[in-house]
C-alpha cells in the first residue's frame, strides 16, 4: 500500500506548511 505512505507524507508536508503560513500571517 504505497498510497498509505504518500498520503501520511502529504499531510505531513501540508501540515507544516499550514503551520507555516498561520505563523506568517
Amino acid at each position: 500500500m504505497r498510497l498509505q505512505i504518500y498520503l501520511k507524507k502529504q499531510e505531513a508536508f501540508w501540515r507544516r506548511n499550514v503551520d507555516h503560513i498561520i505563523l506568517t500571517h
